[in-house]
């Protein structure tokens, strides 16, 4: 979902292509979907993580990043 995503959004949008607009604007709306839904699945990973930190648990930037990766996808 996420490289169709990228490839409907990285193509420019003319002004008289109604079907490209259509298509750039329901791809939107599905993020703004799973936008939501990826939130609440990953709310206790992140209440996990915010209590390890409490207890100066340190998390290296790898770590930052591999969840920020399957937050995206």
């Amino acid at each position: 979902m996420i490289r169709s995503s990228e490839a409907i959004l990285s193509v420019p949008v003319p002004d008289d292509d109604y079907t490209a607009l259509v298509n750039v604007m329901a791809v939107l709306y599905a993020i703004r979907e799973r936008s939501q839904t990826a939130d609440e699945m990953f709310e206790p990973l992140w209440k996990i993580i915010e209590l390890l930190q409490a207890y100066d648990v340190e998390f290296s930037e790898e770590t930052h990043i591999a969840l920020q990766v399957c937050i995206l996808s």
